[in-house]
């Protein structure tokens, strides 16, 4: 009878162990890749009870209809998502500016970086559009970690306040509705929207954070 060399003995004692080092990597054991969460990113309108937002004030009338954004949007310090003209229609309470895949995990940063925005709407009767495409930055921390986990899709949303985007004085309680026409309402329009700006969990699209 010829005996096995010792590399044919070891064959009976290795191939089990391989085997439940497979099954391990298929079941998220050993420090694998586990796969990320479908998640969005979303702008809320605060106070969205009268849509889209109105404005009536000294004999003026102010109403806005749609908002574009040009830039991107980080998490963490990582990019999330690049946006290119992202359309938000202000007839809506919500509206999704990016969504895609994220690693589960906990997060508590939220970074907006704006190169472009544009307002739509119309003032006195008459129809505007104005640009604004100075660059601006906007770092937010979460009241509350934004936690991903795996089979729970969430949302994080920018909250925001469009009645201060074309008003003076916010906060003074002596606003006044800025005219598009004027070359100033446009160069502010930038500052006065990032201003406006707070973060949060908001997985039901309400424009409150969830508890």
């Amino acid at each position: 009878m010829t005996e096995k060399c010792s590399r044919c003995r070891a064959r009976p004692l290795l191939s089990p162990m391989i085997r439940v080092i497979g099954v391990l990597w298929l079941t998220g054991c050993g420090g694998c890749v586990t796969p990320p969460q479908d998640v969005s990113v979303g702008l809320a309108l605060k106070g969205s009870g009268d849509l889209p937002p109105r404005l009536s004030k000294d004999g003026h009338e102010l109403t806005l209809s749609r908002l574009q954004l040009t830039g991107t949007i980080e998490l963490d310090g990582k990019q999330f998502a690049v946006l290119t003209g992202a359309d938000v229609p202000l007839d809506r309470a919500w509206t999704v500016l990016a969504e895609r895949p994220l690693a589960r995990g906990s997060y508590d940063g939220v970074k907006l970086d704006l190169t472009g925005l544009a307002l739509d709407g119309r003032y006195d009767g008459k129809d505007f559009h104005i640009v604004a495409s100075r660059p601006r930055r906007r770092e937010l921390q979460l009241a509350k970690q934004w936690q991903v986990e795996l089979g729970k899709p969430s949302a994080l949303s920018f909250l925001a306040d469009p009645k201060q985007w074309m008003t003076s004085n916010e906060g003074s309680g002596n606003e006044g509705i800025l005219d598009p026409e004027e070359e100033k309402t446009a160069e502010g329009l930038m500052d006065r929207f990032v201003d406006s700006i707070a973060a949060a969990r908001d997985d039901d699209h309400d424009g409150v954070e969830d508890k």
